[in-house]
């Protein structure tokens, strides 16, 4: 079993030991927040606060372009997860604001609808060091970089993701469906979202109608561009250009195309 692991020290329970961090580190003045995607990580946290008995509020960040799929599955599945809703919404209507679409390493749309939520909070999350080469990085407790007043416990960033899957099937803890067929996601998240592969295809499988809700906002995008003269509309002479540059998964290189922040 993957979650028993041989040590130079002997056997050690991957559960056991998550579930010994999430008590160890409970607040004394306020009960954990645990963010609640909807994905298979959020689901084996939410099991393990439940498991270890310690002050918890579960909260979804609601994008308004998530999938479908996934806001079934929580208010069936998980009735104490909080919804908390955005105040600008759609999310694609926020490109008028920001002047530009989001993309790989220009994400503000994470930042607004994803993490404001959670300031001045002790969260829990799902987070592994084995999804990506960026969270390779990260430490089991750590303070938000651009806000010292939120702390975050990644209670599970040991874990592998057969790890995962093992502690859900073992379990028989419900599950989203977007993880089988016909669906067959790898990562649970917003419809389109720029860091995705296969954007297009994933979501004509998930959810046609946010394809149209982006392709709508990002032509009033290039619309407003064109009477404000903003760099959108300079680099791409047309809106169907600027979708199909945005559809690309080009990433920008030049600090005159557009601007870029490290997220």
């Amino acid at each position: 079993m993957a979650l028993l692991e041989n040590q130079l020290f002997g056997q050690v329970d991957k559960v056991a030991v998550a579930i010994e961090r999430i008590k160890t580190f409970e607040p004394i003045d306020r009960p954990y927040f645990v963010a609640i995607s909807g994905g298979k990580d959020s689901s084996v946290i939410h099991d393990l606060v439940k498991k270890s008995g310690v002050k918890a509020r579960f909260v979804h960040s609601f994008t308004t372009i998530d999938a479908p799929q996934t806001i079934r599955f929580l208010k069936k599945n998980h009735p104490d997860v909080e919804f908390v809703y955005p105040e600008i919404k759609p999310l694609p209507a926020m490109m008028l604001k920001w002047k530009e679409p989001p993309t790989q390493l220009w994400r503000l749309c994470c930042r607004y609808y994803k993490e404001n939520a959670g300031k001045g909070e002790f969260l829990i999350t799902g987070v592994r060091s084995d999804e990506s080469t960026k969270r390779k990085a990260k430490k089991m407790l750590e303070t938000c970089m651009r806000d010292s007043t939120r702390r975050y416990l990644h209670a599970i960033i040991d874990w592998t993701e057969a790890d995962v899957w093992e502690y859900i099937r073992s379990r028989k803890l419900p599950y989203n469906p977007l993880y089988d067929p016909p669906y067959s996601v790898k990562r649970v998240g917003c419809v389109m979202c720029p860091c995705g592969s296969n954007r297009v295809e994933e979501a004509m499988r998930i959810a046609p109608r946010i394809i149209d809700t982006w392709r709508r906002w990002m032509d009033r995008l290039h619309a407003e561009g064109v009477k404000q003269g903003w760099p959108v509309a300079k680099h791409h002479k047309t809106a169907q250009d600027l979708w199909n540059w945005w559809l690309s998964d080009k990433v920008p290189t030049d600090k005159n195309q557009m601007s870029i922040f490290e997220d």
